[in-house]
């Protein structure tokens, strides 16, 4: 999902996406149809573990179907294939966790571009601590800072395309 959200706004591709501001990152919700539908056509199987720390881990194995969607999936991203594989090569080796602070962290100062804003890193920080969802609040100010600074190093910063992430809203009773 994270890798979907760098694809639209950092590469300027139009899928569609409506992203939350959810515990774990932009989140279109839509993806778990996505998946039930993309395992019953045969594009991967998964199966789920259960970690010792109690967490559970989710893994796919492709199937024959999946090299078809592969073509199609070099389609769509054209001559922007290169800077997707580079995205995705340069957080392949990190914890989930650090890519969902890099996603975050992303998602919010490009949200900030699309309203003219030209935040610093302060106001981005901020904006993932408190505007965001308040499980953002565990990450250290110091630990975003590091992240914001790995994010510039590895060119991996926005350029303001849609789509923003939205608010998730709540009925107070």
């Amino acid at each position: 999902m994270k890798h979907l959200h760098l694809a639209e706004s950092r590469l300027g591709l139009n899928l569609g996406g409506r992203y939350m501001r959810e515990a774990a990152g932009p989140l279109d919700t839509g993806i778990y149809e996505l998946e039930k539908q993309a395992e019953a056509a045969g594009w991967y199987t998964t199966s789920i573990e259960t970690l010792a720390s109690g967490n559970e881990k989710v893994s796919y194995t492709p199937g024959k179907a999946l090299k078809a969607m592969v073509e199609e999936g070099i389609a769509v991203l054209g001559p922007s294939r290169a800077e997707m594989d580079r995205l995705i090569d340069l957080m392949g080796g990190l914890k989930t966790e650090h890519v969902e602070i890099i996603a975050t962290l992303f998602a919010a100062w490009n949200d900030a571009l699309l309203d003219g804003q030209s935040p610093d890193d302060d106001w981005i920080i901020r904006e993932v601590r408190e505007h965001w969802h308040v499980r953002k609040q565990r990450f250290a100010p110091a630990d975003l800072h590091k992240w914001l600074g790995w994010m510039r190093q590895n060119d991996v910063v926005p350029l303001g395309h849609p789509p923003r992430t939205m608010q998730q809203t709540t009925m107070e009773l």
